[in-house]
């Protein structure tokens, strides 16, 4: 079993390091191999030279020329995968011991994606809390949707996907680009898994780009495209559709956000 981690990078010099050695140093074992695709999305830091100074042959760097953007980015990493499953990790987090074998013990060709714990780390990677679902195996589409709470169709990092669904792209242009590409994979998924144990550290910063562009027209345009298409998905999405809705709506303090997206 091969995994291919596709990590992002973009002005995360200050965290590269840590990231890139939490992934070479993952405990293969079972026969797992490990293939690990840098993207480099033109970073004016010293980003690029400190994922040069790396002679692991595991490690595949691809470089940007220009600016991209993190959907872009990540549409990079995919096209590169060889894996039987692709797992994606932020420049500036960092993988826990044992992460990626706790994964792939309850991962099989059958199954779309195991997902884990995130462990909220401060910046200097000390562990504030453990967000956990709990163990669920979904084995079917009914299943899936009767235990949708205890999964994560928010985010697409912390999770061992499946390399049959590599050709969903995120899309460019577009803020909340992990909700459209969970959107997108949910009709094809028939069996998914979340365990208990922290399998990815999450550095908590301020100036996030979520935090800073959340007024934008991009935000509140990309946010009504959503919705619309959420509306056409099962019933069990419509917590998380509502909520989605109710925060849009109070971070752009646009009282026509609901009108215009539920047209």
């Amino acid at each position: 079993m091969k995994i291919s981690v596709i990590a992002i990078f973009y002005k995360s010099a200050p965290y590269a390091k840590k990231c890139i050695d939490s992934i070479l140093s993952q405990k293969m074992v079972n026969g797992m191999e490990l293939e690990l695709i840098a993207v480099n999305d033109c970073s004016p830091d010293e980003t690029l030279s400190i994922l040069q100074s790396y002679g692991d042959k595991r490690l595949k760097i691809i470089s940007h020329e220009k600016n991209m953007g993190i959907s872009a980015a990540r549409n990079t990493g995919l096209s590169h995968v060889t894996g039987d499953c692709f797992f994606f990790i932020d420049g500036d987090d960092f993988l826990p011991e044992n992460a990626l074998a706790n994964l792939a013990s309850y991962y099989a060709s059958d199954v779309d994606w195991v997902s884990g714990a995130y462990a909220m780390c401060d910046p200097n990677g000390e562990v504030e809390k453990v967000n956990r679902r709990g163990f669920c195996n979904s084995s079917n589409k009914d299943a899936i949707m009767s235990d949708f709470g205890n999964h994560e169709f928010i985010y697409t990092h912390n999770k061992l996907i499946n390399s049959k669904h590599k050709d969903i792209r995120f899309p460019i242009g577009k803020a909340h680009e992990d909700r459209f590409w969970n959107v997108g994979v949910f009709s094809r998924l028939n069996h998914i898994v979340n365990i208990d144990e922290p399998t990815y550290c999450y550095i908590m910063r301020p100036t996030s780009f979520s935090s800073q562009s959340r007024a934008t027209s991009m935000y509140i345009d990309s946010a009504v495209q959503l919705i619309k298409r959420m509306q056409d998905l099962p019933c069990c999405w419509n917590v998380l559709k509502w909520t989605f809705m109710i925060t849009a709506a109070a971070i752009t303090g646009s009282g026509s956000f609901f009108s215009s997206s539920v047209v």
